[in-house]
């Protein structure tokens, strides 16, 4: 069992940068991904013993070709993000062949690495999306309700998000990386009561409604099995100015890519009810990939 990336589970920080990276195709491309695999490590150490109390982490992710093209042995689940069949709006299918997560509680030292991490690459990569994300109030999402209120916590998160029955593989994870757009100004002309039937939960106190809506938010990203529900471990942080564009960046692990489909499905009107996720009229996804 490979030893799982510490960013992967443990609680998150107030600040995370985000980086989609494409990759040149050549030998020297892919000498240079292997040095930073193997220097990542000590990358992270230096910059926390340079920024104290940073306690920075950052895990490195792969998209389906280019891991293809590096390796000999494949995940079993690996595969591409391609869209939402049968949706009823756009889901983009925006790809990337490496995606840098990285946490801390200093923004300069998410900087500093990913710097650090841009130098080991330099001349083979180029940057697809780079985004700053950050803690909003008491961890509120710039629409104003309580992001990840039912994120698993502890082992429950090991057991969510960690790989268990693919042998050399185990302890990985899968990453779904999406980059989503809010219309603010439209969310806010909505009473408070009518945002809360949107996302299924009280705005002040994140209680679930009962009954909640069946379009509601929680209601689509909700994956039953069996009678119990499939968990997903959310690193999501809003990102944005105060005069530009404004969302937030969607970030989660699980162990199989399927809930991620599952839910996408549940959310765009792909799934065979047909319904959709009542907050995408207020927020629509500009990237995506696996």
């Amino acid at each position: 069992m490979a030893k799982p990336q510490i960013g992967i589970v443990r609680k998150g920080l107030p600040y995370s940068t985000f980086l989609v990276l494409s990759i040149t195709t050549s030998p020297a491309a892919n000498a240079a991904v292997r040095k930073l695999c193997g220097a990542a490590s000590k990358m992270a150490a230096d910059v926390n013993k340079s920024d104290k109390g940073a306690d920075l982490a950052f895990v490195l992710s792969f998209g389906d070709a280019f891991f293809r093209g590096l390796s000999p042995k494949i995940p079993k689940q690996l595969r591409p993000f391609n869209g939402v069949p049968g949706a009823t709006t756009g889901v983009p299918a925006t790809g990337g062949d490496i995606f840098i997560h990285v946490n801390s509680k200093k923004p300069g030292a998410n900087y500093a690495l990913a710097r650090e991490a841009m130098t080991v690459l330099k001349g083979h990569a180029r940057v697809m999306d780079e985004v700053q994300g950050f803690v909003y109030q008491d961890s509120r999402d710039l629409t104003g309700f309580i992001d990840g209120t039912a994120n698993p916590k502890g082992r429950a998160a090991s057991l969510a998000a960690l790989v268990d029955d693919d042998a050399e593989f185990n302890g990985g994870s899968f990453v779904l990386a999406q980059r989503y757009v809010h219309d603010l100004e439209k969310w806010e002309t909505l009473p408070a009561r009518e945002q809360e039937r949107i996302i299924g939960r009280t705005k002040k106190k994140s209680v679930e409604l009962d009954p909640k809506p069946e379009d509601a938010h929680i209601a689509r990203a909700e994956i039953m099995e069996g009678g119990r529900e499939r968990k997903i471990v959310r690193h999501s942080m809003p990102y944005g100015s105060a005069g530009g564009e404004r969302g937030l960046f969607f970030t989660a692990y699980a162990k199989d890519p399927a809930i991620f489909e599952a839910q996408l499905a549940r959310m765009f009107g792909g799934a065979p009810d047909g319904m959709r996720d009542r907050l995408m009229e207020f927020s629509r996804p500009v990237t995506g990939a696996f």
